[in-house]
């Protein structure tokens, strides 16, 4: 099916506006003019929309752009590695002339080392249990107090088989929080 084919379809269009509006009140509740980061960047269009709407005075891009064999399934993990340099540059170029953006081509959990205090965080890198429970209390200890933790894939149970879903349930209870949910979206005011 085509991507035009895909958007005649009206409940295709449906969803998809709805994951858009979701995500946008997720941007709208992030600390403006602040510190944020951006876990799992892909190409950068969520990047682009956090940079415009939220004006942060810095924003790290966070994502090792590299082929994964164990997440097959997952999007990224089909492509080579000089498919994943490819996108990696192409990110580099399109926030080139934006000085307040911080690539960092690494994992999440090596680029902690690398960030100051944030005001925000938005997780939406490797989707497994392992992976988000670790992000979520990696960057839970660097966000501020009054600041605010999101991420993508709440909903979703697709290949990383609801890990996203328990990960955030699991550091909800953990911190006397449940999580507000947005759709597929998740947010905590930590």
């Amino acid at each position: 099916m085509s991507h035009w084919q895909k958007l005649r379809n009206p409940e295709r269009v449906k969803v998809a506006v709805k994951l858009r509006l979701d995500r946008l009140r997720v941007v709208m509740a992030l600390p403006r003019h602040g510190t944020g980061a951006e876990v799992g960047v892909w190409r950068g269009d969520f990047s682009a929309l956090l940079l415009r709407l939220n004006r942060p005075k810095r924003l790290f891009l966070v994502d090792p752009w590299a082929h994964s064999g164990e997440h097959q399934r997952a999007m990224y993990g089909r492509r080579a590695q000089p498919v994943m340099d490819e996108i990696y540059e192409s990110v580099l170029e399109r926030f080139a002339r934006h000085d307040q953006v911080v690539v960092r081509r690494e994992t999440s959990a090596d680029a902690i080392a690398n960030l100051s205090r944030l005001d925000w965080a938005y997780i939406d890198g490797d989707h497994t249990y392992e992976a988000v429970k670790a992000d979520l209390e990696a960057y839970g200890k660097l966000v501020r107090p009054g600041g605010v933790m999101a991420g993508d894939d709440y909903a979703g149970n697709a290949w990383w088989s609801g890990g996203v879903r328990q990960a955030v349930d699991e550091y909800g209870a953990r911190i006397g929080r449940p999580a507000k949910i947005f759709g597929n979206q998740f947010l905590f005011r930590l």
